[in-house]
């Protein structure tokens, strides 16, 4: 009963970080393009994930990088953890954190590749950062799905390959045995 209390609360911990960081991260790579290319930072709301700036200079392509920083920015961040990954840590923390941190951008990068097919299709919602950047770029969004795709995949390949999920599962049946 101890180990299974020492699940929960890790899991409980690591989602209470994992999640904010995903958030920060994501309106962080909003927020750093748009002060890359001269607009203040009005708003950066953490909570409603939102940032709201003002100024700068407006181009489709600083406006196209603006909407796809805030994939790119946690995507980044987390592959470099994912490549130092360390498969042997005993930190139930550690690995329940690693696990959640990668579902959380593996979705993100799964719906840069629903989004376009909807929009294709005139379902996608307006105001999506995925929409705003096919709009603001002009890259055709099953373009914009189909490379999406496949940085989706090589995420897939490097979750398997340091068996993030795998060694969570494992962790987490280990101490339902003891």
């Amino acid at each position: 009963m101890k180990q299974e209390k020492k699940v929960i609360l890790s899991f409980i911990a690591s989602l209470w970080v994992a999640m904010p960081l995903y958030l920060i991260l994501h309106e962080g790579g909003h927020a750093m393009i748009a002060k890359l290319f001269g607009a203040e930072i009005i708003e950066f709301n953490i909570m409603q994930a939102y940032v709201v700036v003002e100024g700068g200079i407006l181009t489709h392509w600083s406006l196209a990088l603006f909407y796809l920083a805030g994939l790119m920015l946690p995507t980044i961040i987390w592959m470099l953890c994912a490549i130092f990954y360390r498969q042997h840590v005993n930190s139930m923390f550690y690995k329940s954190f690693m696990a959640l941190f990668t579902g959380f951008v593996m979705f993100s990068i799964g719906v840069w590749i629903v989004v376009p097919i909807m929009y294709s299709m005139g379902q996608a919602k307006p105001y999506d950062d995925v929409v705003q950047f096919i709009k603001a770029s002009g890259v055709p969004a099953m373009i914009v799905a189909l490379l999406s795709g496949i940085i989706f995949g090589l995420g897939i390949v490097l979750v398997r390959r340091k068996r993030i999920f795998r060694n969570f599962m494992d962790a987490v049946k280990r101490s339902e045995q003891e």
